[in-house]
């Protein structure tokens, strides 16, 4: 693992406007922290309930918004939901009824230090097993993107 200037081991710099892709293809996902399953075609599936992203963070010269772009496993058509947290503080809570993307506004007390955690939180999150399915895995969640935006 690589050591950063700050003392952060193996963490990537993330820059403020960069949209991430959340997919199997070239390049592995560089911020996933744990909760993940292994990227998909579109798209990467928390591994249960919870998953965060890490990196390290310049501090930005203007407001931040988070955009989340969200696919819900849906087996009985009952909306999902997202509570998210950036470095422990609660950002909100949104119903995912559809695939599309969720934003939070990002406040300037959430950018303490230069490593970010953002912690995304289903609560609904289910075995496909229960819902007559072959996959044995816990879903709730998928993430195919994500933006630190201007607000």
């Amino acid at each position: 693992m690589s050591q950063t200037s700050s003392g952060e081991s193996g963490l990537s710099v993330y820059v403020a406007g960069l949209e991430v892709a959340c997919r199997d293809d070239a390049t592995p996902v560089p911020y996933f922290g744990t909760g993940w399953h292994p990227p998909e075609v579109d798209f990467a599936w928390m591994d249960g309930r919870e998953a965060e992203l890490v990196f390290l963070l310049r501090l930005p010269d203007r407001p931040l918004r988070l955009r989340l772009d969200l696919v819900p496993f849906q087996p009985d058509r009952v909306a999902q939901t997202v509570e998210v947290f950036l470095n422990g503080l609660r950002l909100g809570f949104r119903e995912v009824p559809a695939s599309g993307s969720v934003t939070f506004p990002v406040p300037v007390e959430a950018l303490r230090g230069r490593v970010c955690r953002i912690a995304l939180h289903c609560a609904t999150a289910v075995p496909g097993t229960e819902m007559g399915l072959e996959d044995t895995r816990r879903l709730g969640l998928a993430l195919r993107g994500w933006v630190l935006e201007p607000a």
